[in-house]
């Protein structure tokens, strides 16, 4: 179960999903605006020019879990409290960094957010999976537990 804030999240979560009711042509905007593929998309960007992102994230040595998200948004506001269980219980093993769009758009704009509540796991400064909408703690602990544990 999950929540949007965008108008794009759900032609973005039917393709994620493989609905392929999605009219094709709605499928060719999305991949020519960048929707579709999000994996190639930023595989072969290089990190943000924000040096508190360069040292909160690219450069933490353990798993990074970065929320985007923002104060007006009911999801993301719904998922604080699980991210902030899930920062107390694996404090030595994985951080957490949560992000308003609106005082970084361009972190947002640097990785494609178009609907939040959007998670990103990075590690060893690279971006490893992603996923939007809203998650409880134990969504988050098995999409991303294999990456630090």
């Amino acid at each position: 179960m999950f929540g949007m804030c965008c108008p794009h999240s759900k032609l973005v979560l039917m393709m994620y999903s493989g609905n392929t009711r999605a009219h094709p042509a709605l499928i060719l905007v999305a991949i020519l605006f960048g929707l579709a593929l999000p994996s190639l998309r930023y595989a072969f960007t290089t990190p943000p020019d924000d040096f508190w992102f360069q040292v909160r994230v690219i450069e933490n040595q353990k798993p990074v879990i970065v929320k985007f998200g923002a104060d007006w948004c009911g999801p993301c506001r719904a998922m604080d409290p699980e991210l902030a269980r899930l920062r107390s219980r694996y404090s030595g093993k994985l951080d957490v960094v949560e992000i308003d769009i609106e005082e970084k758009p361009h972190l947002a704009k640097h990785y494609g957010v178009s609907g939040i509540p959007r998670i990103f796991l990075f590690k060893d400064g690279r971006l490893k999976k992603s996923r939007t909408g809203y998650a409880s703690q134990q969504e988050l602990l098995s999409w991303s537990k294999s990456y630090f544990e």
